[in-house]
């Protein structure tokens, strides 16, 4: 009875969320992962690494320039581990590529014609849940 009136002065206090938490048994809560990027831009296109916790995690690559593989502006997604994560490469014009599904190593690339000597831009994602991404970096097509 002495318990049930105690709880009762708690919840009345407004705090009966914080002995709620310390009785709840949760464990430790684990730590948000370090993700960081890094732009490469070569006379063809961008590289965006992605690293988490300091290990590489994937990358997405820009082509602007059609190649016999590829015929026409290309964005590619890989991811590089098996951590759980996944990569997303975008276009703010809405061209993308993921490896949402896909058994790491992977790449997966699409591709559209967009015009020539226009500045767009690209940003990389490491998606486990809600996605960390990079900055948004200019790409030419």
């Amino acid at each position: 009875m002495q318990i049930t009136k105690r709880v009762a002065s708690v919840a009345a206090s407004g705090l009966m969320i914080t002995a709620a938490a310390l009785g709840s048994g949760a464990g430790p809560v684990s730590a948000a992962p370090s993700v960081s990027f890094h732009n490469s831009p070569d006379p063809n296109g961008t590289t965006v690494y992605a690293y988490i916790n300091g290990e590489f995690a994937g990358d997405g690559k820009w082509y602007k320039d059609p190649t016999d593989t590829r015929k026409g502006d290309t964005v590619c997604a890989e991811d590089g581990t098996g951590d759980g994560y996944y990569i997303r490469a975008e276009l703010a014009v809405g061209l993308s590529a993921n490896t949402n599904h896909d058994t790491a190593p992977a790449v997966h690339c699409n591709t559209q014609n967009l015009p020539e000597g226009h500045t767009f831009h690209m940003r990389v994602c490491v998606v486990k849940g809600e996605a960390i991404c990079s900055r948004w970096y200019s790409v030419t097509a």
